[in-house]
């Protein structure tokens, strides 16, 4: 059966990469790394902080890859939809990227045929070979997601799901905790780093779906409580690389918010803001996601100074969304149905 879709989601997942495009954009690329000239220091306050949008992205994959596929018991169907999902936007954004790199990527910016032609496989996180954009790190994480997803229905022991979140959730902290060096392989496959996050997504999720249970609420409070440990400790090391102050109190207080925004979506209380308006945010969020951080960078290079840096945020962050806009449109909603149905 299919479930219904919750619009609202869809809205924080475009919330959680226009949080990220803000951070690259007035903080980031002039902060640290050498990626933009162009200062843009009038939002750096607030919009430092959007780097925390990445956490939201995965509790958000948490809760729809268990909405769809994950819940259906299927291998081949979740195999086909991930493909589906992920390929055909990524061709079109990569491409882009390598050829504005080639145009216009200056001493910043370099690329080359070989390295292009491994990232279109979506393979180069995996194979030591230089991303085009290195914004691509977030699809590699959750790629390692599906691959666990995958084989627990390729050994159709779906039927255990809630146990299975939860020995992960436990493993997964107890090899955190523990930090064994001769584990590391282990700690990679079960994405200690990021489990809890995708953990706490889904169990919001079993809540949305089957109702509230002690072991849900226990695990999901659990899940929780470490993704605010794990959010608040990246401060220490933001801090250092960017030369200025990161508050752990601030990004506990914003990730706290997003598990309460999602407890009130799982407890079925936001049916008022759901709406099908958002679905079209939810599909701008990939696109944009994969293609504003160089290319928009490139262009901030390009265009300034020449022009007023108002113009050039605010111009690049439209341009942005329209080409996100496109993919959308024309790449994603037009062939995603036939290479399904070609795959299938």
């Amino acid at each position: 059966m299919m479930r219904k879709r919750v619009y609202e989601v869809d809205l924080l997942r475009f919330i959680g990469a226009f949080m990220i495009l803000l951070f690259h954009y007035t903080f980031r690329g002039y902060a640290a790394d050498h990626m933009t000239a162009m200062p843009y220091p009038y939002l750096r306050c607030c919009t430092k902080y959007g780097y925390v949008g990445v956490d939201l992205f995965f509790i958000v994959s948490g809760f729809v890859v268990f909405m769809g596929t994950a819940c259906q018991g299927s291998a081949s169907r979740f195999l086909i939809a991930r493909v589906v999902r992920l390929y055909p936007a990524f061709w079109v954004c990569c491409t882009t990227t390598f050829l504005a790199t080639l145009v216009v990527g200056g001493d910043r910016y370099t690329a080359t045929l070989h390295q292009y032609l491994i990232n279109l496989t979506l393979l180069s996180g995996f194979v030591n070979t230089p991303l085009i954009d290195g914004a691509y790190w977030v699809v590699f994480v959750e790629m390692r997601f599906y691959f666990l997803v995958f084989i627990v229905l390729a050994l159709r022991v779906g039927a255990h799901w809630e146990r299975l979140l939860i020995l992960w959730l436990a493993v997964s902290l107890l090899l955190i905790e523990c930090d064994v060096s001769h584990l590391k392989y282990l700690k990679y496959l079960l994405m200690c780093d990021y489990s809890p996050y995708f953990i706490a997504g889904a169990m919001f999720y079993r809540i949305y779906d089957l109702g509230v249970s002690g072991s849900r609420l226990f695990a999901t409070a659990i899940a929780c409580g470490w993704c605010i440990r794990l959010a608040a400790s990246t401060t220490v090391g933001m801090s250092s690389h960017y030369a200025t102050s990161f508050s752990p109190i601030i990004v506990a207080a914003i990730l706290a918010s997003f598990f309460g925004v999602f407890l009130f979506v799982s407890a079925k209380r936001t049916t008022w803001l759901s709406t099908s308006k958002w679905l079209f945010l939810g599909g701008l969020t990939y696109p944009l996601y994969l293609v504003h951080q160089n290319v928009g960078f490139m262009l901030f290079n390009v265009l300034y100074p020449s022009l007023n840096v108002h113009l050039i945020m605010w111009a690049t962050v439209v341009a942005m969304l329209l080409f996100a806009y496109a993919v959308y449109t024309v790449v994603e909603q037009k062939y995603a149905g036939r290479l399904r149905r070609l795959l299938a």
